[in-house]
């Protein structure tokens, strides 16, 4: 996460822009990684669409508050 807070930070966007981008991006590949861990336990178990939702939401809901946490400890220049 730092090194991409780094390349963010070095855009020329005011800092509203950079948390924006910052926030879409952790979602979109949090929601990524939580439906490839629902089609690898879909087939053993949680295999209906209740928890794909949930798999895929989650991280997207989660994702203000990990860049609200960090942001934080480390403000955009």
């Amino acid at each position: 996460m730092k090194k991409f807070w780094m390349t963010l930070d070095e855009k020329n966007w005011n800092a509203e822009r950079k948390y924006q981008v910052c926030i879409w991006t952790l979602a979109l590949l949090g929601a990524a990684l939580g439906g490839l861990l629902w089609l690898a336990l879909s087939h053993v178990a949680l295999g209906s669409l209740d928890w794909c939702v949930v798999f895929l939401g989650t991280p997207v809901l989660l994702a203000p508050i990990a860049v609200f946490l960090y942001s934080c400890r480390h403000p955009f220049h």
